[in-house]
């Protein structure tokens, strides 16, 4: 695969969790009342299209970010090379995974492994 299209896959496997991220997290008011109306029961709790929305956007984070730093891993001609467009898009897909993936292990660590209560 060219660089380029790796940058450009990576970072449309990266867009649906980066918008849910944006809408929730930031607060973009327009986008956020859109999603919550597909995306939930009653404005809080997520229905199933919810669920399987950010089940599959956290699962395609770690592909988009192989997809993404494939060519400059995988040597060319007896050469690795280093792409700008990769770089940038595999920063933000690992700032997006380290925010969403890292907010959920603390999430499990409070909820599940110490047992405080009230914590979502």
């Amino acid at each position: 695969m060219r660089p380029r299209t790796a940058a450009i896959v990576g970072l449309v496997m990266a867009v649906p969790i980066g918008l849910l991220f944006l809408a929730v997290i930031v607060g973009l008011q327009p986008l956020g009342d859109a999603l919550r109306a597909v995306l939930t029961t009653d404005g809080s709790q997520p229905n199933t299209l919810g669920r399987v929305y950010m089940l599959v956007g956290l699962l395609l984070l770690p592909v988009a970010l192989g997809v993404t730093t494939w060519p400059m891993i995988r040597p060319i001609d007896d050469r690795r090379r280093l792409y700008v467009a990769n770089i940038a898009v595999a920063a933000v897909i690992g700032l997006l995974i380290w925010v969403t993936w890292g907010e959920l292990a603390v999430e499990v660590v409070r909820c599940d492994v110490m047992g405080i209560p009230n914590c979502d």
